[in-house]
Order: structure tokens, then C-alpha cells, then sequence
């Protein structure tokens, strides 16, 4: 409507060439006005006068807020300051003009519009929605059902720009016939195999279920990618989802299971399978996949990051937020859900249940070591399990004996202890929890173990380094050599690899059953060992990880006084659940799950910004002194909870591309100063040989010129030769810089 506005026909005229030089009203500067003509005000405005002049005003504020910021991202209705910017903003630009520009609306268009108000019925589901939840006291889903209308509308707005039309799609059952016939190619052969068929085909009889959250809980090994497809494809066609979306927190666990799942339905060409995630990229400037089915997802199935749903969940850019709405009516597949950030929890706790219980989505919850999201303050709603017996899958797959052994107290006494297990196996890989603990241990069995080829892994490696270690360690295992591998906690999740025998330093009991993982993986052996051992004195862990590590100590003493609660192994759902119970409790009362903020004006969490936002209420109260009024049901924060908004709890401030093999020639085109195009390029390629470092590292690799930049503009390092050993440690300055340095 506010592009009736002359002065932005004046301007939309003259970019155009409708208007020239001389024509009255020809702006001759226009191209430097693009984007600085407000418009969006008017459409509040003509909403306001014409149709809701009774309407309830949380409902005002839910239709509005996303009409006048569609160019930008909501605003806080009360700051932490105590400011009120989104009822303070007033149609200054329109003032004159706001009742000329309802007559100058198209006949046709403005009866379209009351058609639509008089007949939507939006109004009142709306204002149904927010006294709902006004009874309450609970603000948080009315801000999450701004953020969906928000999102809708530019999407659209987009989409209309583009001129692109979604396709949309209705044939699941075209694709579940696909992954019928393929599955009926895998032949039963042994009583592993019987155990995944006998998975599968709970999940499918499971996908009539209705709406809502379940749990799928399945050892390693035991193939719930296919029979979390499976479910998916015809739970969708049951009740017309309208997409799947599968989301994992890794990218080696994403790109291995987005082509396990092309090869499946038979979609070699992702016309079916949308891959979306960083490491696709159209340019630096805004690091999202390129193309424009992959901008709007339009596509049946979408496999994506993690990071990708939390920033469409939560973020304040508006890149990300414009796909909020497409997670209503689909299917999501949340797999290794016990990565989730602790921080992130209650956020994404409320936020699946909106999804399920207001947006006719249903979301599976995917984990060998489920967490007990059921059980925090604020509980996820779960309906049930997807395949209700698991505890007796653990049972049958228990392929190791896990043992807690206390009492290391040093390296030296860590390195004895394996070098006792390796006089009895083949092959052994220790899990240590920072870098410097793994290059140290590295360090000492390479000395003691002439005789065993020692590999060492973390992400000092770039990509390509870790991909040609884990080759080579393969090519080890295959051919029968005694082999001893040192690694942080990369190697747990996504790596298809297996030992005799595995040490993991105690951290988290999640990741203590997913070291787990990596023994005896196929069965190899009768039993494979796992052994639990302290960290040793010196061994600096983060705040998070002691949290873990205490928690995890109390159910294995737990479990060593009362074995038969827990049926017997240390890895069992039920100590699992036990542990979970005993850390959520630990994290109580830190408001760590609430994902804690520090603000100029104060200490807040996102939990209460996007919900009853009291901290800035107060504030708003101390600095206006106003009378009582009625409580409103819309308070949150919206633009500064965005902008405090990151996916994850990501220490690395900067990158530093490394000369290992096509690496050296990256960086040394680089710094011939390359075209645009070929300089965007060259930074795709680089991603595969670049190490994240934190700030703290990037001021000490500085100190020892083990970096320098070779593009000022755009503050990009590089390693120096002498600092990168291509063979076992990677990114490592002879000066030790990196030794601090921790990776989890």
C-alpha cells in the first residue's frame, strides 16, 4: 500500500526508465535511494483503520510487526533498556498521505483484500491463539507464531521478486515404493541383519501414528537412517506433509547419510534430495548454497545441519528466519540429538512442541544415547517411542564390555595402561578431550611403540589431512598391522571405523557409549573392550565438559554398586537416563539451558527475552513509571534475542588455510590478488584446507609468525610451511602456541 506513495512511484519510475530526465517527478539520484523510501508503514496503517479497530492488541502486534519490518527482522517490544521501539514507530512518512493512498488502491486488489480478511477467518484463530495463551502468562509461542507469519511473508516477498513459484510436491508414495524395492535387495544374513529388518519394519508400521514428537532410540549399528526414511516417506504420504527434513550435526555424518539416502530412492541427481548445507557456497559474503531451488528448499526431502535449523528456529537475519515457516507440516528428523548444545535446550524443547502441537509437524528425535529431554523444566512432549522395546535392541547388539577404571593420575600412568592392552590386541584408538592431551599422548606411544604404526587425529588436521589419516588407518586395520590411534572426539560420531579396543578419557556417558561405537563395530569379535579412565592431573577441560565428566562419574559409581539396575552394562538406556537426570540437575540452576546472555544493561537468557522479557519489562517500568496495565501476551525481545542468537557455542574466531597438497597452490594464487570470481572460488576450495582457530590461538600464532594474511582486505590467514606437519600433527608451531588449544 505504501508503494501508492508518490514518493515512491516517483522513485520506482524513474529506476525503472518510465519516468526521464525532465518528466515531472524524475529522480535523478533514484538508484541511490533503493531501499531508504519507506513503505511498509502504510500497510499497519490501512490494517489498523479499516479493519482492527476492535481487534485485540497482541493481535495488532503479531500482524503488524511483519508488515512493517519485511525488509529488516521484528523489533523488540520492550529492550533491555526499557524502550518500547515497535509501538514508538509511528508512519511519519505517510501522515499526509495515508488516507489518499487507500483510494488510490486498484478496485481490484482492495476487494481481493476484503475478501481475504472477511473470509480467512485469521483474525479470530489469531485472537483465539493469543487469549489462550494469555491465560497462561506464557508469551513464548505467541513470539514463535510472529517469527511464522513474519517468515511467510518474506518468503513470498522473495519468491514474488524473483518470480519464482514453488513446485511443491504430494508424491511420497512414488518415492516410498522406491525405497521398497531397495530394501528388498538386502539380503538377511546373519542375525545383525535380522535386527535391522526387524527395525525397519517397526518404522514403517509406526508411520500411521498421528502428529507429534517420538523417540527413536537405536544402537549403533542398528540402521536407523534407512528405517528413519522409511517412516518418514510414509508418515508423509499418511497425513500430506508437505516436506522431510533431515538434520544432523556434523557435516561427515550429513554428507554420508544425504548419499546413503540419494542411493536408496534412486535420486543420483538430488532432483528428490535437497543437500543444503556451508560447504556449498556462492560466495563469502553470505555463505548459503547457491541456486534457487536451494534457496527457497523446494524440494520434497532436504537433509541439512543442525546449525541450519537453529538459525531458522532462532536467528535475527532475515536469510535464515524466511524458512521458519517451511518447518510447519513436515516431517523432521533430528539425528544424534544428544549433540544438541546444552545451552540450546529449553529453546528447542518449546520450540519442537510448537511445531508438533501448533504446526502440524512431527519430529523425531534420533539417538543411540537419547537424551532425556522429557524429563528438564521445560519437558519435551513426547508421545512415545517408535520402536517401544529398545532396551532389548541394546541387549542384542552389545557387542563390547565397558570398564571404568580409576586412578590414572598421569600421562605416563595413561600410556602404561595401553601399552598393556596393546600387548593383548591388534588395534587400539584412545579418545582424549583436548587437543593438547591427544598430541601429547600421541607423542608418548609413538616413543614406546616402535613396532605399531601410531596415527594421531584432531582438527589441528584441515579436512582433507583427517580424510587421508582415516584412509590411511583403514588401509592399517584391513591389512592386519598393529595399529594405535590417538584422536579427540571427532572420531565418535559419523566415522565408520572399528577397533579391539577403545580408552576413552571420561568426558559426557553420551560420549563415552559413542567412543563405543567405534569397537568392535561389525561384530568382528566375540567382545570388544572399552575402557573409561580419569583424565589426568593437568589435563585442562572447559567448565561443560567437568559438568559432563562429574556427572557421568556419579552413574558409573551408580552403576558399580548396583549393576543389575542397570541391567548389567554401563551403557544401558537406563544409566543413560540416570546420568541425564543427575546432569540436567547439576545444570538446574546455572541457567545454562536457557542460553544465558550477557547485555549492557544486564545478565538475561533467550529463554525469557523471547518469552516475558521481565528484565526489560522492569526496566521499561523504572524508566516510564507507568500506571498498571492489562498484561499483554506478545513481550519478547525479538531483535535482540536474534542478534545474541548463535547456533552453536563456536570458539573459532578465525581460519587459517594450510599448505597440505592443494592447499599450498590455493594460497599461493591467493596471493596474486585473483579476480572476484576466482577469488570467491579459490575461497570454496579452501574450506577443505583450512583449521579453525580460536582468538586466543590467532593472537599466539601471530606472536610466532606461524601465519600471515594474504588478503588484507579481507583478513585472510594462511599457516606457514615450517608450521604445518603434513604427516601427524597439522596445524603445529614449533613453538608449542597451539598446545592450549581444545576441541570438543
Amino acid at each position: 500500500i505504501g508503494k501508492y506513495s508518490v514518493q515512491f512511484q516517483n522513485y520506482i519510475q524513474s529506476i525503472g526508465g518510465i519516468l526521464k530526465p525532465g518528466d515531472p517527478g524524475y529522480l535523478p539520484d533514484a538508484e541511490k535511494m533503493r531501499g531508504k523510501i519507506p513503505h511498509a508503514e502504510a500497510g499497519t496503517w490501512f490494517f489498523e483503520k479499516v479493519y482492527a479497530r476492535n481487534v485485540f492488541p497482541d493481535v495488532k502486534a503479531i500482524l503488524e510487526m511483519p508488515v512493517v519490518y519485511h525488509h529488516a527482522f521484528p523489533e523488540d517490544i520492550f529492550t533491555p533498556s526499557g524502550e518500547t521501539p515497535f509501538y514508538d514507530k509511528k508512519p511519519e512518512n505517510f501522515k499526509y498521505e495515508l488516507p489518499a493512498l487507500f483510494e488510490r488502491i486498484a478496485p481490484e486488489i482492495k476487494t481481493e483484500i476484503e475478501r481475504l480478511v472477511r473470509e480467512g477467518g485469521f483474525l479470530g484463530e489469531i485472537g483465539a491463539f493469543v487469549r489462550l495463551h494469555n491465560k497462561t502468562a506464557d508469551p513464548f509461542e505467541c513470539g514463535l507464531l510472529l517469527r511464522m507469519l513474519y517468515s511467510s511473508l518474506i518468503d513470498a516477498d522473495r519468491l514474488d521478486a524473483a518470480g519464482l513459484v514453488p513446485c511443491g510436491f504430494s508424491d511420497w508414495k512414488m518415492l516410498a515404493e522406491r525405497l521398497e524395492k531397495n530394501l528388498a535387495k538386502f539380503p538377511v544374513r546373519n542375525e545383525l541383519d535380522r535386527i535391522r529388518a526387524d527395525i525397519s519394519g517397526t518404522a514403517l508400521e509406526s508411520a500411521d501414528s498421528e502428529p507429534g514428537v517420538y523417540r527413536f532410540t537405536i544402537p549403533t549399528g542398528g540402521g536407523k537412517t534407512f528405517a528413519g526414511l522409511r517412516f518418514a516417506l510414509n508418515h508423509a504420504a499418511k497425513h500430506r506433509m508437505k516436506r522431510i527434513i533431515y538434520a544432523a550435526p556434523f557435516l561427515s555424518i550429513l554428507e554420508q547419510n544425504a548419499k546413503a539416502m540419494r542411493g536408496i530412492i534412486d535420486d543420483p541427481d538430488g532432483r528428490f534430495i535437497l543437500e543444503y548445507h556451508s560447504n556449498v557456497l556462492r560466495g563469502k559474503e553470505d555463505e548459503e548454497p547457491s541456486g534457487a531451488v536451494a534457496e527457497t528448499w523446494d524440494s520434497p526431502i532436504i537433509a541439512t545441519s543442525m546449525v541450519q535449523i537453529l538459525n531458522a528456529m532462532f536467528s535475527g537475519e532475515s536469510r535464515y528466519a524466511r524458512r521458519f515457516h517451511l518447518l510447519s507440516e513436515s516431517v523432521l528428523l533430528f539425528d544424534e540429538i544428544q549433540c544438541l548444545p546444552a545451552e540450546m535446550t529449553y529453546l528447542f524443547n518449546r520450540m519442537v512442541n510448537f511445531l508438533a502441537e501448533r504446526l502440524h509437524s512431527t519430529v523425531i528425535l534420533c539417538s543411540a544415547t537419547q537424551p532425556a529431554l522429557e524429563k528438564t523444566e521445560y519437558p519435551v512432549n513426547v508421545r512415545g517411542e517408535l520402536y517401544r522395546d529398545y532396551p532389548r535392541l541394546f541387549r542384542q547388539l552389545k557387542r563390547v564390555e565397558t570398564r571404568y577404571v580409576q586412578g590414572i593420575g598421569t600421562n605416563e600412568e595413561a600410556a602404561n595402561f595401553a601399552d598393556r592392552r596393546l600387548e593383548s590386541c591388534n588395534s587400539l584408538l584412545m579418545i582424549c578431550n583436548t587437543k593438547k592431551h591427544a598430541a601429547e599422548m600421541f607423542r608418548l606411544l609413538r616413543e614406546r611403540h616402535p613396532e605399531c604404526r601410531v596415527f594421531h587425529l584432531s582438527t589441528n588436521l584441515c579436512p582433507v589431512h583427517r580424510n587421508d589419516v582415516l584412509a590411511k588407518i583403514r588401509a592399517r586395520l584391513n591389512s592386519g598391522g598393529k595399529t594405535a590411534v590417538v584422536s579427540t572426539s571427532l572420531i565418535e560420531a559419523g566415522v565408520d571405523i572399528s577397533f579391539e579396543c577403545v580408552i576413552r578419557m571420561l568426558s559426557s556417558l553420551d560420549s563415552i557409549v559413542q567412543a563405543a561405537g567405534r569397537c568392535n563395530r561389525n561384530a568382528e569379535r566375540t567382545c570388544g573392550e572399552v575402557f573409561v579412565l580419569d583424565n589426568p592431573a593437568g589435563v585442562k577441560l572447559t567448565h561443560s565438559v567437568s559438568v559432563w565428566s562429574a556427572a557421568a562419574k556419579t552413574a558409573l559409581r551408580q552403576f558399580a554398586d548396583d549393576p543389575e539396575r542397570f541391567d548389567g552394562d554401563p551403557l544401558s538406556p537406563s544409566l543413560l537416563s540416570f546420568y541425564y537426570e543427575e546432569l540436567y540437575s547439576r545444570l538446574k540452576d546455572s541457567e545454562i539451558m536457557k542460553y544465558p546472555v550477557k547485555l549492557p544493561e544486564c545478565n538475561d537468557t533467550l529463554l525469557n527475552l523471547l518469552g516475558s522479557n521481565g528484565h526489560s519489562q522492569n526496566a521499561y517500568r523504572r524508566l516510564h513509571n507507568p500506571p498498571q496495565t492489562t498484561p499483554r501476551a506478545v513481550l519478547g525481545a525479538f531483535r535482540t534475542a536474534g542478534e545474541c542468537f548463535k547456533a552453536l557455542d563456536d570458539l573459532t574466531s578465525a581460519s587459517v588455510i594450510v599448505p597440505y597438497g592443494h592447499g599450498t597452490e590455493i594460497i599461493a594464487e591467493l596471493c596474486t590478488n585473483p579476480e572476484p570470481e576466482r577469488f570467491n572460488a579459490l575461497l570454496r576450495q579452501a574450506q577443505l584446507y583450512t583449521v579453525g582457530v580460536t582468538e586466543n590461538m590467532e593472537r599466539k600464532l601471530r606472536e610466532a609468525n606461524a601465519v600471515y594474511c594474504v588478503s588484507e582486505k579481507y583478513g585472510i590467514l594462511a599457516a606457514r610451511e615450517s608450521d604445518y606437519d603434513g604427516n601427524d600433527l597439522g596445524l603445529c608451531p614449533g613453538s608449542g602456541c597451539m598446545q592450549t588449544m581444545n576441541m570438543y
